[in-house]
């Protein structure tokens, strides 16, 4: 006699029955499930809209506030849901009324993990699905590695991070001191990023979890800033990863080439017009010559997310550690829209799960946001001297919390080669003032107004591949006098330059 058959579906919609019913009576459930990376996508497309609303609730309320029938039904009719109303506050009293009253928070971590179990369950049997469409198409070998892909996706999507220790201090008192005693012994040195006007302000250099954060409007340099501050990180030796996301591979390395070749970016996007001069300063340019595998491009054929970022660094984790992770920009990074989310929300999500994802791995997160559409008219009204603050990412406190650094870039009217850039967040110094650097766009450089000045002389690092190349000493001097009209040159020779 044959078995019945089990509709598992129905086994897992009841357990989702059950999380939500807990989901919508204890705020202490919610921001474990939070904590635990469990979002909207782990549910039936059935329950998703709730679990939505049930986040968002959550989080305009600062973790103070359940959802109640009342309020369901006012933001599904904001969301401009008609027809479906009725359909869906049946789904959300099938999960408050309709559960037994045997089910406690005392079930909870049980059916947490039903609920990660289901959802790898459907994940795996869809993936498994589409791999067997895909091997007409695209062969045994490239589907299968698209399934395996896609599977460990979903088994970073189920990890759960959260992790805490009860620490008593006068136990970890000896612990404490002894890493002071490393740090002084090892005289680690302070990673910045050779910019001063930043540099002042970012005392204590790059620090592993920790977020630089630069907001504008669009066209006012952000990407060009990123770039510039990381080949700073770069020609110290240290490695950088680089998600250039808003352009191609192609294109961002163009912009590179041109700021360490010193040639011109409009020329090189159409390379016929080089001369013979600039054309073997780009086939000589140190991105090729120095620090091998030092610098890496992810580059992207659609929108990434945070677990595919995770498991992209993992991947090279053994043989490319990266001290400087910039992605370019944070809006583009893929996150798990909840219900009715605002842009400010989904950003804060971003920036908690690249903090933990550089604590892991010890690097430093550069990004970028768009400038609030308020301040975006303010500055054009006001001008650069206008105060930001915190709301200036589109009215996000929660990204001014989990940032260290937040600085706005802005063009300097009627002066091209200027941009002012306003600290509106330094967790280890003052905030709310600003500072100029220079900027020239044709060669996608954004320089210190301050000459770099170490103890043996005039840093090379402001000068490019193409001003050294073939030059004699006193043509360098000549060039280091144009570069930097403001510094008393009488007392130097060219003969102090041999030793640069």
């Amino acid at each position: 006699m044959s078995q019945p058959e089990i509709n598992v579906d129905k086994i897992y919609l009841e357990i989702e029955q059950k999380v939500i019913n807990l989901m919508l009576q204890h705020l202490d459930i919610i921001s474990e499930m939070l904590d635990s990376n469990i979002g909207p996508d782990f549910f039936f497309s059935k329950h998703r809209p709730l679990v939505q609303a049930i986040y968002y609730t959550y989080n305009i309320s600062q973790g103070k506030r359940l959802l109640t029938d009342d309020h369901y039904r006012t933001l599904l009719i904001e969301k401009g849901v008609k027809g479906e109303i009725t359909i869906a506050m049946q789904v959300f009293h099938e999960c408050m009324y309709g559960v037994h009253f045997s089910n406690t928070k005392e079930n909870f971590d049980l059916l947490k993990k039903q609920l990660i179990e289901s959802f790898v369950h459907r994940k795996s049997v869809s993936a498994l699905k589409l791999r067997n469409e895909n091997v007409p198409k695209l062969g045994r070998l490239e589907a299968t590695r698209q399934y395996v892909e896609e599977l460990s996706s979903v088994l970073n999507l189920t990890e759960i991070k959260k992790s805490t220790s009860f620490l008593l201090v006068n136990e970890i008192k000896d612990e404490y001191l002894s890493r002071i005693e490393s740090k002084i012994n090892k005289k680690e040195p302070i990673i910045n990023f050779k910019i001063p006007e930043l540099d002042e302000s970012m005392t204590p250099g790059l620090k592993p979890g920790h977020t630089t954060l630069i907001v504008g409007a669009p066209g006012s340099n952000k990407s060009n800033l990123m770039l510039n501050m990381a080949l700073n990180i770069w020609k110290q030796n240290y490695n950088v990863l680089f998600l250039p996301l808003e352009m191609d591979w192609d294109d961002f390395l163009t912009r590179a080439v041109s700021n360490i070749a010193d040639v011109s970016y409009t020329r090189l996007l159409n390379p016929i017009l080089l001369s013979s001069e600039e054309h073997k300063r780009v086939k000589e340019a140190s991105l090729w010559l120095l620090n091998k595998d030092k610098f890496a491009i992810l580059d992207v054929d659609e929108q990434i997310s945070i677990p595919v970022l995770r498991r992209e660094i993992e991947k090279r984790v053994n043989y490319f550690s990266p001290k400087l992770v910039v992605v370019d920009y944070l809006g583009l990074l893929k996150t798990q829209s909840g219900f009715g989310q605002r842009h400010d929300m989904a950003l804060g999500d971003l920036t908690k799960q690249l903090k933990f994802l550089g604590k892991k791995f010890g690097f430093h997160i550069l990004t970028a946001a768009q400038l609030g559409r308020t301040d975006i008219k303010r500055l054009r009204e006001e001008g650069t001297d206008a105060q930001l603050d915190s709301t200036a990412v589109r009215g996000s406190q929660e990204v001014s919390a989990d940032v260290e650094y937040i600085m706005a870039i802005t063009k300097v009217p009627d002066e091209d080669d200027r941009l002012k850039i306003h600290w509106i967040k330094v967790r280890y110094g003052k905030s709310g003032f600003t500072c100029d650097l220079r900027l020239d766009a044709d060669k996608c450089r954004i320089l210190s107004m301050k000459p770099t000045i170490t103890s043996s002389g005039i840093d090379t690092d402001v000068l490019s591949d193409a001003d050294w190349l073939n030059e004699t000493p006193t043509q360098i001097s000549e060039k280091l006098k144009e570069k930097h009209a403001k510094i008393e040159f009488d007392s130097m020779s060219p003969d102090d330059l041999d030793t640069i």
